[in-house]
């Protein structure tokens, strides 16, 4: 600017630039009401997808097996005792070569003593001419299966991960995850927006 500027002229100038920066400002920080809709949306999306997924175990059994190379079912450990309470717990069941088991080695089967739960077993005898193995859970009785009856090797217990996949693999447990999650959904509803929502009553109230 070669040629000074007016007092007026010096506070229109000011007052733009000013006006400039409060505008910029405006533009850089974003509106915390909207922000709030962004986050819970985010949420809601994350929720549905994690539903979606957790379906697909449900849908197909093999699912876990093909993508991860094992599932989770309830078993019951070779180490109890047969004439006493035996336990189940949720493990991890591991597709193995079964030409490559040999005497010492615990396999699961499903449905020892007309039940619907894994059994494991330790072999006792590998026969891979029949395609057969004798084992025994009870270190007494001796029986033998087919290698399509031996569905894998126990690896370890599930964690909480792994107890939470396989409850939401079975109906009850899925229905019971599509509450959890509604309730959590609904809570975290009620309390980022419980401030709009009373606004809202308030209005209704005066009218």
């Amino acid at each position: 600017m070669n040629e000074l500027l007016s007092t007026e002229d010096l506070l229109l100038y000011l007052n733009h630039e000013s006006q400039t920066i409060v505008v910029e400002n405006q533009k850089k920080h974003i509106n915390p009401k909207k922000l709030k809709k962004i986050i819970f949306g985010s949420i809601v999306i994350l929720a549905v997808l994690h539903l979606v997924f957790m379906a697909l175990p449900m849908i197909s059994k093999d699912f876990t097996k093909d993508v991860f190379g094992y599932r989770y079912v309830i078993a019951i450990s070779k180490d109890q005792e047969i004439d006493e309470d035996l336990v189940g717990e949720v493990v991890r069941l591991k597709t193995i070569d079964k030409e490559a088991l040999s005497p010492g080695d615990r396999v699961l089967v499903f449905g020892l003593y007309g039940n619907s739960y894994y059994w494991e077993v330790e072999v006792l005898d590998n026969d891979t001419t029949d395609q057969e193995v004798e084992a025994t859970f009870d270190d007494v009785i001796r029986n033998r299966y087919t290698y399509d009856e031996i569905e894998g090797i126990y690896t370890d217990q599930a964690n909480i991960v792994g107890v939470f996949y396989y409850t939401a693999s079975t109906p009850r447990g899925y229905i019971t995850m599509i509450i959890l999650h509604a309730l959590i959904i609904y809570i975290l509803h009620y309390v980022m927006f419980k401030d709009k929502d009373k606004i809202l009553k308030d209005q209704k109230n005066e009218k």
